[in-house]
């Protein structure tokens, strides 16, 4: 009976595995051309400890695990050479993502270098199961990563690895699952204000000594329904006080210290909002102000713009969240009302207040520009009790006055 090896520890060694006089671990194999071919190593196991003034390295059974793989993968009849990390699989979807908008450009630039920095950045991309996937991102909401980043790394993951499904690199993608059943949602829901916090809040700021300059802003945001980004890049042009409508055509933004004028979110958004009374008021005022300006930086493909700081500086849709941050923060500390609000905030306080008018439902999603009717049929969801008793009576009324 042949005698098993083991190693200088007394640990059993496996089939054409080594030892050799000065401690190094060596296994032997065959490639799939019939080449024998060699793998060393200081260390058995990936516990195992590394000899002193030794180099780290991979442990002898972490090479053959991976010798296994590629003859797996060989055997499939593909290249050696295509057998990616996943850093590099992400960089490789990028690359053909050329007709994005720059946020979005923005996005995969911080997924990227996310992934360059993380170790499952460097897995071999066969070697990601569904179950590591999911641990992969249960750990990273443990470590404190907020949904929403979570959300937008995994949906990067999950179109990559569906790009390598569809080149038949992979039998499956290992993202593609229910993401709910993983991670916890813990973003604070975005509801709109109500009529009295509405109230209350512009209340406060045209009586406020410095934020009643804001006022005009604010109060276009709750009652135009406008993205933040489409009214930073209304010009002037953009406004026809005759027919009474404002054209929402462009965006304007800041990435990597450019000023970005693009297109609306979607196609969608591309539209004419009528102006109520007191919205033609509130944009007078403000252009009547605009006019005495002078917009001291030009951006190509949007001249005169309509809402400049008191710089001639062209505002950006983080310099109006700021004013609504201090000012709700100011507001709490001198009345004690802490109001919720942002401008995406007043976006949905317009939705829903249409919602309560019974604005009819495709001409609410013509005038928010959403792309598809079950968003705006969303808004419809927030409607309360007292609203459908209202509702009632009214069909109730009709019915007998008929």
């Amino acid at each position: 009976m042949l005698k098993k090896r083991t190693d200088n520890a007394g640990r059993l060694l496996g089939k054409n595995e080594y030892q050799k006089p000065d401690g190094r671990y060596v296994f032997r194999y065959r490639n799939l051309a019939g080449e024998t071919k060699y793998k060393y190593s200081w260390k058995l196991n990936d516990t195992d400890e590394l000899p002193k003034g030794k180099r780290e390295c991979k442990s002898l059974r972490e090479k053959e695990e991976e010798i296994n793989c590629e003859k797996i993968w060989e055997a499939k009849g593909l290249k050696v050479k295509d057998r990616i990390i996943v850093s590099e699989l992400v960089d490789n979807y990028l690359a053909m993502r050329i007709n994005v908008k720059e946020s979005t450009k923005s996005g995969y630039k911080t997924v990227r270098i996310f992934l360059n920095a993380d170790e499952l950045g460097f897995q071999k991309i066969d070697r990601i199961s569904i179950k590591d996937a999911k641990k992969w991102l249960m750990n990273l909401q443990a470590e404190g990563k907020g949904y929403s980043s979570i959300h937008t790394i995994r949906g990067v993951l999950r179109q990559a690895f569906q790009m390598a499904v569809e080149d038949g690199l992979l039998d499956r993608n290992p993202f593609d699952f229910k993401f709910d059943g993983a991670i916890f949602n813990d973003m604070k829901r975005i509801g709109a204000l109500t009529a009295l916090e509405e109230k209350r809040f512009l209340l406060y700021v045209r009586n406020d000594e410095y934020y009643k300059r804001y006022y005009d802003i604010f109060y276009l945001l709750l009652n135009t329904g406008m993205r933040i980004s489409e009214m930073c890049g209304l010009c002037l042009c953009d406004i026809d006080f005759e027919q009474g409508y404002i054209e929402v055509c462009r965006t304007l933004n800041r990435y990597r210290k450019k000023y970005i004028v693009g297109s609306t979110k979607t196609r969608s958004g591309i539209r004419r909002i009528p102006m109520s009374k007191s919205v033609v008021a509130s944009m007078k005022r403000i252009i009547r102000i605009r006019k005495k300006q002078i917009q001291t930086i030009q951006i190509k493909g949007s001249t005169e713009l309509i809402f400049l700081d008191q710089r001639g500086v062209p505002l950006l849709p983080n310099m109006v969240e700021k004013y609504f941050q201090r000012c709700r923060e100011k507001m709490k500390q001198d009345t004690g009302y802490d109001i919720y609000i942002t401008p995406h905030i007043c976006r949905h306080t317009f939705c829903s207040k249409m919602v309560r008018e019974g604005m009819n439902p495709k001409m609410l999603q013509y005038i928010m520009g959403h792309s598809k009717i079950e968003t705006t049929l969303g808004c419809y969801a927030h409607i309360d009790y007292d609203q459908a008793a209202k509702e009632l009576a009214k069909i109730e009324k009709r019915q007998i006055s008929g």
